[in-house]
């Protein structure tokens, strides 16, 4: 999650979606999107997880905070429209799914667990509709995994996660300005200053890196733009 990557303290702190065609342009941050979208990923939840509301609405009032300009129900859509491109290389979809629903559903840029409270979130949730243990241990895992955005001793279905998660660093310039844009949004209540010098260690810290993107299939993809989007926008900052 790029939460995390983007967070610090004050201390200077039903259908399946079809996106195949529009995926960047479904990560652009809005602050809410249209009611029809919100149906269509309304559906989307009751396919997965069955005909309930209880847990949709929770979803739905979370994503639709007007704090997030970026991590908001956009950012759900574009991640499901990934998964779905990609179903035939993940273990178990539903999983997947579940952890892309899941994975932001806390997001207090003020905070530093919100990982580790969207993950109880998760748990709590799935069990209430009768998950099985695996496909919950899975979800949580993978959640958790979006604290720093690595792999650690995952594999499978985890690195297409975190990719689908990161695939915004490859976007065409115009949609990554519009989400660099978006988290400055998010995180409007910092300095200026302390925002550029803790963004800058963010962007060095992706650019250090080996490889941004786990699978080769996202890396062929995406790692090249990445890079580029990174290095300007690091550019900018200085």
């Amino acid at each position: 999650m790029l939460a995390r990557l983007t967070q610090w303290q004050e201390d200077g702190a039903a259908k399946p979606i079809q996106l195949k065609s529009r995926r960047f342009c479904m990560a652009i941050p809005k602050l809410q999107i249209e009611a029809v979208e919100q149906q269509a990923l309304h559906a989307a939840w009751q396919e997965l997880a069955g005909a309930e509301t209880t847990r949709w609405q929770t979803l739905r009032d979370a994503y639709t905070e007007p704090a997030r300009h970026y991590h908001n129900l956009g950012h759900i859509r574009a991640l499901l429209g990934w998964a779905a491109e990609n179903r035939a290389h993940l273990q178990d979809y539903d999983a997947v799914r579940f952890a892309i629903w899941f994975h932001d559903v806390v997001y207090d840029t003020r905070r530093g667990d919100n990982e580790e409270r969207s993950a109880a979130l998760a748990v709590q949730a799935l069990q209430g509709i009768r998950i099985s243990k695996p496909v919950i241990h899975a979800v949580e895992t993978m959640i958790l995994a979006t604290k720093a955005h690595q792999l650690g001793e995952l594999s499978g279905d985890a690195a297409w996660f975190l990719d689908f998660d990161l695939a915004i660093l490859g976007s065409p310039p115009e949609f990554y300005q519009a989400y660099s844009q978006a988290i400055r949004r998010e995180y409007s209540w910092v300095p200026g200053l302390l925002f550029r010098r803790k963004r800058r260690q963010v962007l060095e810290s992706f650019l250090q890196r080996e490889q941004l993107f786990f699978t080769a299939e996202m890396r062929d993809r995406l790692e090249t733009q990445a890079r580029r989007n990174l290095q300007e926008e690091l550019q900018q900052l200085n």
